[in-house]
């Protein structure tokens, strides 16, 4: 267990690192428009959508993919206006501004997590705490 919480922090961190070296630059807020909802199809045969925004940057058009599957009962109208963050250096990458800010918190709350299951791993083979689960029998 420690040695995936090691690794997987470690995978989290380099891959939070290149993201964030590749965002170094000036950073524009434009308003982008739903233009589209692309469907996926699960498993579960239930449909659920990808909101498909357009927004233009130096008058050319870009699209940007919201992370969000949505199903059809939550789907938000064509023409919905959202804030998209662009950079100078990769402004066909553009990312909508909430999605970007949430993705900080559930980093850091991973990060918090796996600390815990690595911390409480570390303390149990030191032999400080003793972790038990209850037999089935």
């Amino acid at each position: 267990m420690t040695f995936i919480c090691i690794f997987s922090g470690y995978r989290m961190i380099k891959h939070f690192l290149r993201e964030r070296k590749k965002r170094k630059g000036e950073k524009y807020f434009i308003t982008g428009e739903l233009i589209e909802h692309k469907e996926h199809i699960n498993r579960r045969s239930s449909n659920t959508f990808q909101d498909i925004y357009s927004y233009t940057y130096n008058g050319e058009t870009y699209l940007a993919k919201g992370k969000i599957l949505r199903y059809k009962k939550d789907l938000l109208p064509i023409g919905t206006k959202t804030e998209i963050t662009i950079y100078k250096n990769y402004p066909n990458e553009g990312i909508l501004t909430t999605l970007d800010k949430s993705n900080i918190f559930m980093f850091i709350f991973i990060m918090i997590v796996m600390t815990f299951f690595l911390v409480c791993g570390i303390l149990e083979t030191l032999g400080i705490i003793y972790i038990d689960f209850p037999k089935k029998y």
